[in-house]
């Protein structure tokens, strides 16, 4: 089963939070990409990601979590699993 879609990620270059509300100061940019999610069981995933000229690659296999980025290159852990959101996060 696979999934693609489209995406849209707006840069900040600050962030203030204050509870439920964010506000960007400076400067603001924004850039478009895609994504592929495919998944093979229950456990077992890969993603890929291309947002201007980066890509990034991520996936388990169950009971190991790995990712490559441009900014960190490759990395993987043992462990439990970990959303999906975690893969883009330094």
């Amino acid at each position: 089963m696979y999934a693609t879609g489209m995406v849209k990620m707006i840069c900040c270059e600050t962030e203030i939070s204050s509870g439920k509300n964010v506000k960007c100061l400076g400067t603001r940019s924004s850039e478009n990409g895609c994504f592929v999610l495919w998944q093979m069981l229950p456990g077992m995933w890969s993603l890929e990601l291309v947002v201007g000229d980066h890509k990034v690659v991520a996936g388990s296999n169950g009971k190991t979590v790995w990712r490559h980025t441009p900014w960190l290159g490759t990395h993987a852990a043992k462990g439990p699993q970990r959303p999906l959101r975690r893969i883009i996060q330094v």
